[in-house]
Formats: structure tokens, C-alpha cells, sequence
């Protein structure tokens, strides 16, 4: 983005508003762009990584089989994140896609 225009500010905060400076981006932050006074603020969504931590572990494939089994609920970016296979609805597919790429099985969750 500065490469293309070097006034470009670029700003990452987490889901309480709290700038992050280093680190993951993660599933539940937001990545703000001011360009010539211009800012335009997005959702990070990382499929696969439902609990925001910026990895896509086993606590992310069982928050997903908790919200399966109606345990839990997710919403919002988490949602989406757990919709690993984008259908629209959070399912056993997707808990297992998860779970293949954190047993090596698949190299990417897109």
C-alpha cells in the first residue's frame, strides 16, 4: 500500500479497539487504510481460525465442533472463519477441514 502511495497510514486493532503493533493478524481485528485523508476499514476474517488468536489450532477446530453440537454459538467474523468451505452454514465439513490441515493433511483451508 505505501509503495503506492506514500502517505498511506495503515492501522490494526483488535476486538477492543486496541492498536496492534506486532504479532498475527487474526480472525476478529480490523485493518483501517487512510489514504489522502480517505479511511476505509476492514474485517479480518482468517478461515479456519475461530477463536482469533491468528493460528488455526485445535482450539479451533473444537470451537467448532462445540457450535456443531450447539454447545457454544458463534457469530460475526468467527462465523464466517469457522465457514471454512464458505456454504453459509458451520458443519462437519468444516471441522474437518480444520482438522486435516492441523494434522498436515491439506496445506491451505481456501
Amino acid at each position: 500500500i505505501k509503495s503506492k502511495s506514500t502517505d498511506a497510514t495503515i492501522k490494526v486493532v483488535n476486538s477492543s479497539n486496541k492498536e496492534i503493533t506486532s504479532g498475527l493478524i487474526a480472525t476478529g481485528q480490523k485493518i483501517s487504510i487512510t489514504v489522502n485523508g480517505k479511511t476505509s476499514t476492514y474485517n479480518v476474517v482468517v478461515y479456519g481460525d475461530t477463536n482469533g488468536d491468528g493460528k488455526i489450532s485445535i482450539g479451533d477446530y473444537s470451537k467448532i465442533k462445540s457450535s456443531i453440537q450447539g454447545k457454544i454459538s458463534v457469530s460475526g467474523a468467527y462465523k464466517e472463519a469457522s465457514d471454512t468451505n464458505k456454504d453459509g452454514k458451520i458443519t462437519i465439513g468444516d471441522y474437518s477441514k480444520v482438522k486435516s490441515f492441523i494434522q498436515g493433511k491439506i496445506k491451505n483451508i481456501d
